[in-house]
């Protein structure tokens, strides 16, 4: 939800481009790249391929039921996936 609203607002004056594992209809992004963050070489490769200026990372698993229903998936989301992007963010372009 922070994801979309915060691209719907920042398209106005900037390019934008969406990350999700499906695509958001309410989301007015220029263009959208299916990934799953917790597919360290599929995130290496699309933000090696927009070498973008920004990366704002929103995506998380915040249901804590959820999360503690299934520790798994919270880890490989909240863990290894923010540190999947911020890695490859982090990298220079190429």
């Amino acid at each position: 939800m922070l994801g979309i609203d915060l691209s719907n607002e920042l398209h106005k004056d900037f390019e934008v481009y969406g990350m999700d594992t499906v695509r958001k209809s309410e989301s007015r992004i220029r263009e959208y790249f299916e990934c799953d963050i917790t597919d360290e070489k599929k995130v290496s490769d699309v933000i090696s391929r927009l070498a973008p200026d920004i990366v704002v990372h929103t995506a998380a698993m915040t249901d804590v039921d959820g999360c503690e229903r299934d520790k798994d998936k919270a880890y490989k989301v909240n863990e290894l996936g923010a540190g999947n992007v911020a890695q490859h963010a982090a990298s220079p372009a190429p």
